[in-house]
């Protein structure tokens, strides 16, 4: 048997259960604060953020010590987290990537491969016309041309 798929089975009865429920508590919209996920990370790692009594209690109570624990295990520093979370210039980049990452914990668990809840970039081709040759690039502006819409057509989409 792979060793990936004992992990899986491990996590799937030992951990999962546990961390997809606490995430899932975490994982709420409030029409004060917005998103407790986010939020309560910010607030976790020095960012002084405002929150209504319910979502204080929550980060306090389940978020905070979620987080604590999480970043011993994975021996994360909180300096480096709030040079990435909040002064970093992706630091946007980041808060969603961490987002996607928990809602994919809380709807498939803890997985070897890790399996997020959508991607984490989507890149959007305005033109095939592009000639940076970038070597990470699968887009080529040589060869045989594709059609594109036009401005009007691209205006109306």
């Amino acid at each position: 048997m792979q060793v990936d798929a004992v992990e899986n089975a491990l996590f799937s009865v030992a951990v999962n259960p546990f961390v997809k429920f606490l995430i899932s508590r975490l994982d709420k919209e409030c029409g004060k604060d917005g998103n407790l996920l986010l939020n309560s990370l910010r607030k976790f790692i020095g960012s002084p953020v405002a929150l209504c009594p319910t979502c204080q209690h929550m980060s306090s109570r389940i978020a905070s010590p979620f987080y604590e624990i999480g970043s011993l295990l994975l021996r994360v520093d909180k300096g480096f987290m709030r040079s990435q979370f909040l002064e970093g210039q992706y630091s946007d980049a980041w808060l969603r990537g961490f987002g996607l990452m928990m809602k994919g914990i809380e709807k498939y668990g803890v997985r070897i491969p890790f399996t997020p809840a959508g991607p984490f970039e989507i890149v959007w081709n305005f033109t095939y016309k592009c000639n940076l040759k970038c070597k990470h690039c699968y887009e080529n502006a040589g060869g045989e041309k594709r059609p594109e819409l036009s401005t009007d057509e691209a205006e109306q989409v």
